[in-house]
Parts: structure tokens; sequence; C-alpha cells
């Protein structure tokens, strides 16, 4: 069963909301916590984040039929002032794209190739779910870095988001 295009709007809402939240909780950090190599993961605070951004970059430029671009090698990205505003710029290309989308479109067949050269074919409701998992995964991974960097973690759970969606936080 294909969700609706609401329910992704609505999924890619609370996606942006816990990126910025968390982008957030990483700016009282000194750049040495921000980019200490934790030996895990993507390595550093920063590392992660790239990651994050250009994996959510890259679907959505699979998914347009546009050649992708790994912004994590992009030398311009290698600067923390660099990652709220390309953040912000992902944000506002997904917003758009999901207001375009139709019960039919989630369920067309997307065929990707990925970072292997490997072709897969997919519903794109799955792409889209699969974009939020990825970084609902790497979030736990962030704030774990965030507590052993000394910073304080964000409470980006769901059920905090529509608490303070529903005002009742």
């Amino acid at each position: 069963m294909t969700p609706s295009p609401e329910f992704f709007q609505h999924l890619f809402e609370y996606t942006r909301w816990a990126d910025l939240r968390q982008l957030e909780t990483t700016t009282p950090l000194a750049d040495e916590a921000y980019f200490k190599n934790h030996g895990w993961s993507f390595g550093t605070i920063h590392e992660v984040m790239l990651h994050m951004l250009s994996a959510q970059s890259i679907w959505l430029d699979r998914i347009v039929g546009r050649t992708p671009v790994w912004l994590a090698d992009d030398s311009r990205m290698a600067e923390r002032a660099a990652v709220e505003p390309e953040w912000h710029a992902i944000h506002q290309r997904f917003t758009a794209f999901l207001a375009d989308q139709t019960p039919q479109s989630l369920a067309a067949a997307i065929t990707h190739t990925n970072m292997r050269g490997q072709t897969f074919t997919l519903p794109l409701w799955n792409l889209l779910t699969h974009v939020c998992n990825h970084s609902t995964h790497h979030r736990g991974q962030l704030n774990s870095m965030i507590k052993l960097s000394g910073g304080e973690p964000s409470e980006i759970d769901y059920s905090i988001y529509i608490k303070i969606a529903k005002g009742l936080l």
C-alpha cells in the first residue's frame, strides 16, 4: 500500500525539523570538538552531517533524474558554515518536490544507480522512506558524538516533534 503524498510531506517536515534541531545543537561546540575524530561512523560530527545532507541531496538528484553530486566531496563543504545553508537548500528542494507528488507518482518505479554502479528499480515511496530512515539512523550517531564532544544532545524523537507541533511542549 502506497502512503499518501501528505504522509511524505509530514515525514519530511519532521526530517527537516530534526536535521535543523541537531545542527543547532552543534553550534555551541568549539571547532576542536566539532572536528574531533571519534574513530567510528564517519569520524567527526562534521563528516556525519555532510554524509546526511549529501545523501539527501544525492537521493533527490537520482529521483528527479539529475546527475548526482556527492556534496561531501565538494571542497567548499569543508567549512562548518557551509552546512546550514546547504541543508536549507536541500530541504527546500525536497519540500517543492513533495508538493508535486500524487499517489500515482509515489507508486511509480524509479530506476537508479548507486555509488557502486549497481542499478535498482523501486517505487518512489520506498526511496523516500529510505531517505528519512537513513537520516534517523545517523541522527542517533550524531547525538552520541555531540555528547562525547561535551555538547548537549538534542531531543529529536518523532514523539517530541509531534508534541511540539501540537503545542503540548
